[in-house]
């Protein structure tokens, strides 16, 4: 035993003896030395690794190109990619700065030189602010009123001058795709375009056109020419401090077990982490990088088990901020904070699941896997995306979504053609859905949520969430069984919930306890039904629930059925009557002849707790009284009726007063 125990120590020794760091600094020798670092790369992707060795970029240096590593490290003895000495974090990127510009009159400039080698360009900055290239018209949509299968369409807005012949063509062909394909003829008003479209187009839908010079007409609106490799920008004097993404990707994984910590990613045209189907792929970390100006998507990674994305910011990508593409089970994407993915109509791609804060699991291949604790805020589509079994969306803060791309919502979820998914949606935050212009005047059409469990999202619980501020619904339930919606909040939407199915599958095995819907404004209901048939009683399990609305306690349910043959409304106990369930739930406590000052929201979307004190007497959709202070746990959330203001404590001086808790008496903090 003793020799098993001295034979196991040498060999720890061993591998801690033979990890060596590697080091990389801008003007370095060459050699991976701290003395003679490598000094680009190049250098550093040519260079054969073992497993616990390091590669350490120097702080506040920057170096151009792809980073691969072409060797794995193993489970105990990972291969670290880093940061040594001081300074800011060091900067991978793929930005080419042009200075050198031909002024071509019209103010349009040209890049005197080629300004990559690639054959697109998907990511420009100016002034450091990601701008994206001009199109026609500047804002919203044309309109076309034909099409011919997904090969053309036809619009009045066109008289055939000019010709847009070789541009590209954006075309929303469903609430959630934009479709982007080349113009290969125009006709009058009569564009034809190859690759087809996706999805067949639908009559009196929108579409605009852009990749063209002929679009630039606004102040830092930019066509690049694949075949001169040049880039022309609209701009009143000499353009300046003009980025342009030149390679496809910063970093490549295509190795087990590399930890990426402390380094900034930026400018890739494609996408700064990118994995492509690596198939098998283990143990990747990724923790505290900057991953900022995807052309495409921030990270996208496929084939990977085992997978950490935490502590990142994530900013600024075209298309997906995350997203996981046929991965592997056990994925843990932990206090990231996602901002301003696929904010630009046309930039992201063609085709589903994108213009996506977190998107994981295409056709349920991201099974058991944990999203928590992130900040998703900005997102043209949804702001987390899942699809698998066994996973866990917990504590997320998520707001502002669905502003390019609808039919989604904040947290949004669509099994194809599983037949279960056991997954958990629970204390989560989510706000405003603002909703999106489609390019069409069909409001009908528009279809935004803040939790949207669609089409066979069975077996799925979402419990102690809060949901604010959708322009349409709160809670969505569409053609799913066996969900369990509990003790959420939900306010100010137009609908709070919606349960619906309108292809003929029955939905059952459902339920709804223990939640305060509440309504705000007179135009707003607490619940909606929708059925293909006569099956609205039966879809689910109803008690225990607030259905608040102040300015009006009357008509507060509406019920379709028949497919929209028939419907009615309902106050709580018209409902109670129709469905006979809900015996125990309540309408609002008390009502209000004007919204303004009378209802407050407050929510808490941090890990701390969080202090509120009140100048005058506040009631809550269950009656309980609040006459002083409010205290609001993590990711939780309060709404109040009452005519008094609300006044958040700052945290120091609860710790100063020793966890005391403070009122405002006359605009004064008072300690109780």
């Amino acid at each position: 035993m003793k020799k098993l125990l001295t034979a196991i120590l040498f060999l720890f020794f061993s591998l801690i003896l033979s990890a060596t760091n590697h080091y990389v600094a801008t003007g370095g020798g060459g050699s991976g030395t701290l003395i003679s670092p490598f000094a680009s790369l190049t250098q550093v992707n040519a260079h054969s690794y073992a497993a616990g060795d390091s590669i350490l970029f120097k702080g506040g240096d920057t170096f151009y190109g792809t980073l691969i590593v072409s060797q794995s490290g193993s489970s105990g003895s990972r291969i670290g990619i880093g940061r040594y000495s001081t300074g800011a974090n060091p900067i991978i990127t793929g930005f080419t700065t042009v200075s050198a510009w031909t002024n071509l009159g019209s103010n349009i400039w040209e890049s005197t030189s080629a300004v990559s080698t690639l054959s697109t360009c998907n990511m420009v900055t100016i002034n450091g602010v990601n701008t994206p290239m001009g199109r026609y018209p500047n804002t919203g949509y044309l309109t076309f009123q034909t099409h011919s299968g997904t090969s053309s369409i036809t619009s009045n807005s066109l008289n055939g001058t000019p010709d847009w012949t070789g541009a590209e063509l954006v075309i929303r062909t469903a609430q959630f795709v934009l479709d982007r394909t080349i113009i290969t003829g125009q006709s009058t008003g009569t564009l034809s375009y190859s690759p087809a479209t996706s999805w067949a187009p639908t009559n009196n839908w929108g579409f605009f056109i852009q990749n063209d010079v002929r679009t630039l007409d606004v102040q830092n609106e930019w066509y690049y020419n694949p075949s001169t490799k040049k880039i022309r920008i609209y701009s009143v004097s000499s353009p300046v401090n003009v980025k342009v993404s030149s390679v496809d990707f910063t970093c490549e994984l295509y190795k087990d077990y590399l930890t990426f910590e402390n380094i900034t990613f930026e400018g890739a045209n494609s996408y700064n982490f990118d994995s492509s189907w690596s198939g098998g792929n283990t143990g990747i970390v990724i923790r505290n990088c900057s991953i900022l100006n995807a052309g495409m998507d921030g990270i996208r990674l496929s084939g990977i088990s085992n997978l950490l994305i935490e502590d990142n910011i994530i900013t600024d990508s075209n298309n997906n901020g995350i997203n996981l593409y046929y991965n592997e089970p056990g994925a843990i994407i932990r206090s990231n904070t996602v901002t301003n993915s696929g904010l630009y109509a046309g930039m992201g791609q063609s085709q589903m699941k994108n213009y996506t804060g977190i998107y994981a699991g295409y056709q349920n291949t991201c099974d058991d896997m944990v999203i928590e604790n992130n900040n998703v805020i900005n997102s043209g589509y949804c702001g987390i995306n899942f699809e698998g079994d066994g996973i866990l969306v917990n504590n997320n803060y998520v707001n502002i979504y669905c502003s390019v791309l609808e039919d989604g919502g904040g947290i949004y979820t669509n099994n194809e053609g599983s037949a279960s998914s056991v997954c958990i949606i629970t204390g989560n935050i989510v706000l405003n859905g603002i909703g999106a212009n489609t390019g069409t005047d069909q409001l009908n059409e528009m279809n935004v949520a803040g939790i949207y469990l669609d089409a066979n999202s069975n077996d799925i619980e979402v419990s102690h969430n809060t949901v604010a501020n959708s322009v349409l619904h709160g809670i969505v339930v569409s053609r799913a069984s066996n969900f369990n919606v509990h003790d959420n909040t939900v306010y100010n939407c137009f609908y709070q919930l919606q349960i619906s199915h309108s292809l003929g599958a029955s939905m059952t095995g459902g339920s709804v306890l223990d939640n305060i819907f509440f309504a705000k404004a007179s135009n707003q209901w607490c619940a909606s039904f929708f059925s293909a048939t006569t099956d609205v009683a039966v879809m689910a399990t109803f008690d225990r629930n607030y259905y608040a609305r102040p300015i009006d306690n009357n008509l507060i349910f509406h019920v379709t059925q028949n497919n929209g043959n028939s419907f009615q409304n309902y106050t709580l106990a018209g409902w109670q009557t129709f469905i006979g369930q809900d015996a125990n739930s309540h309408g609002t406590p008390v009502t209000v002849s004007d919204t303004t000052g009378a209802i407050h929201f407050i929510y808490n979307a941090t890990n701390r707790t969080k202090h509120y004190s009140t100048s005058a007497a506040m009631v809550d959709a269950a009656n309980t009284s609040y006459s002083d202070n409010i205290t609001l746990s993590p990711y939780t959330s309060k709404v109040l009726i009452g005519a008094g203001t609300l006044l958040l404590l700052p945290p120091e001086l609860m710790r100063s007063a020793g966890g005391k808790v403070y009122r405002s008496v006359g605009g004064k903090l008072i300690k109780q």
